[in-house]
């Protein structure tokens, strides 16, 4: 805030001496100015804001796909140990 009260003063006494229409160009372009760096600043803002809702999809889709990783290799073991009992049955049968 403190800077745009320091723009504000200045602007005033910018257009102090200026005829009303040449006054008003003058705020108008300074506004303009304004609004444009502000809006680049929000346009920066929301692109960081984007990245890190990014970066956190990334990250929970990760852990889910770990989880579920982690999942399928229990289950192959179940089954490979399953076979393998079932191999040792067999034998143990056969013999």
């Amino acid at each position: 805030m403190q800077v745009r009260e320091a723009q504000k003063t200045a602007l005033v006494d910018a257009v102090q001496n200026l005829d009303s229409e040449r006054a008003g160009n003058t705020i108008y372009q300074v506004l303009q100015q304004r609004h444009i760096q502000e809006r680049v600043q929000l346009e920066e803002q929301v692109n960081r804001e984007i990245a890190a809702a990014k970066a956190e999809a990334r990250a929970q889709m990760a852990e889910t796909r770990q989880a579920e990783r982690e999942e399928l290799i229990a289950e192959q073991d179940k089954v490979r140990k399953l076979k393998l009992a079932e191999r040792q049955t067999y034998k143990s049968l056969l013999e």
